[in-house]
């Protein structure tokens, strides 16, 4: 999409939601954590052009805080 279309609430959610959901994918992979004690947090940022519209800490438990 280009920079110039301004983006509704609803399209920069699903782009928020669609980001942290393949985090919680990825987070449980073995390689991550193997790492023993180590905590890893995922962090789903989303820009639209250069503009940051969301930015989200997830867990590898499926939490997440947006921020």
């Amino acid at each position: 999409m280009k920079r110039s279309v301004r983006l509704d609430d609803a399209a920069m959610a699903e782009a928020a939601a669609e980001a942290s959901a393949q985090l919680r994918q990825y987070l449980p992979d073995d390689a991550l954590t193997r790492q023993g004690s180590v905590q890893t947090i995922g962090l789903a940022v989303v820009f639209h052009g250069w503009e940051m519209v969301s930015c989200e800490a997830v867990d590898g438990e499926g939490r997440g805080r947006r921020t």
